[in-house]
């Protein structure tokens, strides 16, 4: 009679690169990223007077907290656009099939 041994490892913590070299899968920031991208064409190709895109790129008006302020959603969006080195994204965002290929090329940065 054969006997197996069933090991089991409780509180093994994996870093990021190691998940990707298991699964093969984008990080998480990397997925986010390119959802966030994705987001922000869909919404800039929408009619100017879209409510939504209306108070996407509306300014809030007054002045925000003291201390480190929070960050907001363009901040990210912006901080992205920095990391991928995207020229003039308005014009870019436009083109549906070259914007989804950026965002998809996020992912893998």
């Amino acid at each position: 009679m054969v006997e197996s041994k069933l090991v089991i490892f409780i509180g093994v913590v994996f870093i990021n690169f190691e998940l990707y070299r298991l699964y093969k899968e984008s990080q998480v920031t990397q997925i986010i990223r390119s959802n966030r991208l994705k987001w922000l064409g869909h919404v800039w190709r929408t009619p100017e007077n879209n409510p939504t895109r209306l108070h996407t790129f509306k300014n809030p008006g007054g002045a925000r907290a003291r201390g480190r302020s929070s960050t907001r959603w363009l901040d990210d969006i912006e901080n992205d656009i920095k990391i991928l080195k995207i020229k003039n994204w308005q014009r870019v965002a436009l083109d549906r099939l070259s914007w989804k290929k950026r965002a998809v090329e996020a992912a893998k940065t």
